[in-house]
């Protein structure tokens, strides 16, 4: 599914995570606000994700490293923070995959995540 380039604004909805032989979603260059939403995570057929270029805000759900068929990944261009997931795919992607995210840490980016004493990052 290629949703990009369009004006479509507000939340990625959560029902696309009901989509259950997915293998490619792209919705970059859009105005999307929110979260990634963590129902994507369960989709073990997706081999490529493209939300970049939007205006979505959080962290990274630790859902979507259960994507182990994922071969491509681009989160750059939003407003992203907190340290990048780890495991499967994850691990393969490099910074080119989460620029523009000025609140992203962690590897495989050079910012270093800053650990507070309570955990939180």
């Amino acid at each position: 599914m290629d949703f990009s380039n369009n004006l479509f604004g507000g939340q990625i909805p959560e029902e696309l995570g009901e989509l259950i032989s997915l293998q490619m979603l792209i919705f970059s260059h859009n105005n999307f606000t929110g979260p990634i939403p963590p129902s994507l995570g369960p989709k073990v057929a997706l081999e490529s994700l493209d939300p970049s270029s939007n205006k979505l805000g959080g962290r990274i759900p630790s859902q979507l490293t259960n994507l182990t068929f994922l071969a491509v990944l681009n989160l750059s261009e939003n407003n992203l923070i907190g340290p990048i997931p780890h495991g499967n795919q994850f691990d393969t992607f490099d910074n080119d995959s989460y620029s523009g995210n000025l609140g992203l840490c962690g590897l495989p980016l050079s910012k270093q995540c800053d650990k507070r004493e309570d955990g939180i990052y």
